[in-house]
């Protein structure tokens, strides 16, 4: 009976506050609740490859899984996101649309920044900088591509399209995001695609434009996305103070998973420095949590996957329409039927000779070499052999150079890089002479690499391209075995192939003799017991 009373005081109280509000001609209602600006969270991928779609068995999320998160653990979009470099070359389904698949997931999801990576230059940077031209007519970026170290040589200014950093609004707070690449990238791509630019030293660059934010432009809070994964470069940034302050910090470039804390006597707070793999088998995540004046108090950094987080178990069907609809074009070509299983496992350094070996046969060379780091995936038992998986196997598919080199030169070079390359019979190579002129073959990146090798500027008279690229020679071989009756595709099989072309293209000389070498002769060799490589 207490209770019954109780209620008819509170009814009776609530109706006599309405009607003295009618009599005023208002009704008071409640303030909504100012959004807090005590919490930032920043969610980043790094060198993302083109890993569009769920991987279960290797663990790649897949962009419609991080939409799920990002969506649903941040509803309202007050979060920052950032890709750190190389996000788009690797995969076929990236690759063939030149990243467009992602340019507008990356719309859809309201990404704030993309910091330039090596891979960017894969395809000509123009294929990345044309999404952030306004009189591009195809689909636009609707964030800024950022490198404020990456110069054109000819202006001595930041490339078209690149912006040093940007500045977005989140809870309440102005927030700056600096993108630079790392130093020394320039041996990472190949050296026609990066001869017309430099990357300039980038701890002065993030000193520049952590002043110019702070001081200029009057930002709460300024974070740094650099493609590279230097400890150094990231302590010495850990010590800028004052208008120089920069509160958290993404790393990339060498596929580690990491987070970092860098203190210094001029913080109050350590740096927090993530790096979160690669292929999307991870999503880093910086919280700051702000005192009333807007300094930072304290961080979290972690690194989520589907494991540790069950919004990264279920794929957000919006983001999942985005990419069926590039991907059903594909499958429509049968750009991921199976040709032939995979009879075993194969890791990448097996790959790599094979890879090596293919280049040797196509072009009757008497030696071929392949980059380790050319080879991005491994076989499993069973995998189904297909053009989408030469591409994740190859993504970057370079053109073969064939050239002239003394055996001395060839020697010196394979010395000097013993851990970085693969080559078939590595047991014959006492028998190449000094003085002996061996016709070699190797993918372009190599060729034109400064980066410990001297292969074009030794090379000699003119070098020569061959009719095929890499990923058109392992495809060729796929299809021979299938074509001969195999059940699985095996790297020890015999190395048979169709006769080459003629169509070989001189294309450079280093002086006035001229050396057109090209050959239909096609030897067949067994890889069975000699398959080796070099770490």
């Amino acid at each position: 009976m207490k209770f019954r009373k109780i209620l008819k005081v509170m009814y009776l109280l609530i109706f006599s506050l309405i009607l003295i509000a009618c009599e005023n001609d208002e009704i008071i209602l409640p303030e909504e609740p100012n959004i807090s600006s005590d919490t930032l969270e920043i969610y980043a991928i790094n060198d993302f490859h083109g890993a569009l779609l769920r991987d279960d068995s290797n663990g790649f999320m897949g962009f419609s899984s991080i939409a799920n998160y990002l969506k649903n653990n941040e509803p309202e979009n007050q979060h920052v996101a950032i890709a750190s470099g190389d996000i788009f070359q690797g995969e076929l389904l990236s690759n063939y649309y030149y990243g467009e698949p992602i340019i507008e997931v990356m719309n859809h999801l309201g990404f704030d920044a993309f910091t330039l990576g090596n891979h960017e230059f894969d395809w000509g940077i123009e294929e990345v900088t044309k999404y952030f031209d306004p009189s591009y007519e195809g689909l636009k970026a609707n964030f800024d591509l950022l490198g404020a170290n990456v110069i054109d040589k000819q202006t001595n200014e930041i490339i078209d399209f690149v912006k040093p950093y940007t500045i977005v609004h989140k809870n309440d707070l102005k927030i700056g995001i600096i993108g630079v690449m790392g130093d020394g990238l320039e041996t990472s791509i190949s050296g026609d695609k990066v001869q017309n630019y430099q990357f300039t030293d980038a701890f002065t660059a993030i000193k520049k434009y952590s002043r110019i934010l702070r001081a200029d432009e009057n930002v709460d809070v300024i974070i740094v996305s650099v493609h590279g994964a230097n400890s150094s470069l990231n302590q010495r940034v850990a010590s800028l103070s004052g208008l120089e302050y920069v509160d958290a910090m993404f790393n990339a470039h060498t596929h580690a998973k990491y987070e970092r804390f860098y203190s210094d006597a001029n913080r109050k707070v350590e740096l927090p420095v993530i790096q979160s793999e690669s292929k999307g088998t991870y999503l880093g995540n910086i919280t700051l949590r702000f005192d009333e004046h807007k300094k930072v108090k304290s961080y979290t950094a972690k690194n989520m996957n589907h494991q540790t987080e069950n919004l990264l178990k279920t794929e957000d069907q919006e983001v999942l329409s985005i990419i069926n609809k590039y991907y059903k074009n594909l499958e429509q070509q049968g750009f991921y039927d199976m040709i032939l299983p995979s009879e075993k496992s194969f890791d990448k350094a097996s790959i790599s000779v094979y890879l090596s070996y293919l280049m040797q046969n196509y072009t009757a060379a008497d030696l071929a070499i392949h980059n380790l780091g050319g080879t991005r995936e491994t076989i499993a038992k069973n995998e189904k052999m297909s053009l989408a998986k030469i591409y994740q196997i190859m993504p970057f598919d370079n053109e073969v150079i064939v050239f002239n080199l003394y055996g001395s030169e060839l020697k010196k070079n394979i010395s000097r890089n013993e851990k970085y390359i693969a080559y078939h019979s590595p047991s014959a190579l006492h028998t190449f002479l000094d003085d002996q002129i061996y016709r070699i073959a190797t993918n372009r990146y190599v060729f034109e690499s400064t980066n410990n090798y001297t292969f074009k500027d030794k090379a000699i008279g003119a070098y020569t391209i061959a009719d095929k690229t890499m990923i058109p020679m392992f495809l060729d071989h796929l299809n021979l075995q299938k074509e001969e009756g195999q059940s699985y595709f095996n790297l020890n099989l015999s190395l048979s192939f169709p006769k080459q072309s003629s169509n070989i293209t001189q294309i450079y000389k280093r002086s006035n003799a001229s050396f057109f070498l090209s050959s239909n002769h096609l030897t067949t060799y067994n890889l069975k017991g000699v398959l080796r490589s070099h770490r």
